[in-house]
């Protein structure tokens, strides 16, 4: 997968259930937000959520908040396989 052109290789996501997407790619990364008691969603399920679940503050980031945003606030993401 890949959004905004950048090639995605997470296997799930952590999502607060309104605006914050992080991706888990470790698994440092899957204990703290189940720690953090976010829902955690196996990555095909992705674009659902953004679309049609998140409400306008969404963003997708990486759960090490290393490097830049996935898609930021406001931004428009592109899904592509």
């Amino acid at each position: 997968m890949k959004i905004n052109n950048k090639k995605i290789t997470a296997k799930e996501f952590a999502w607060d259930g309104c605006h914050k997407i992080y991706l888990i790619n470790t698994d440092e990364d899957r204990d703290k937000f189940i720690e953090l008691e976010y829902n955690l969603l196996p990555i095909d399920e992705l674009q659902e959520i953004y679309d049609e679940c998140s409400c306008s503050l969404r963003f997708i980031s990486n759960a090490d908040l290393i490097g830049d945003d996935i898609v930021s606030q406001f931004e428009d993401a592109k899904f592509t396989k």
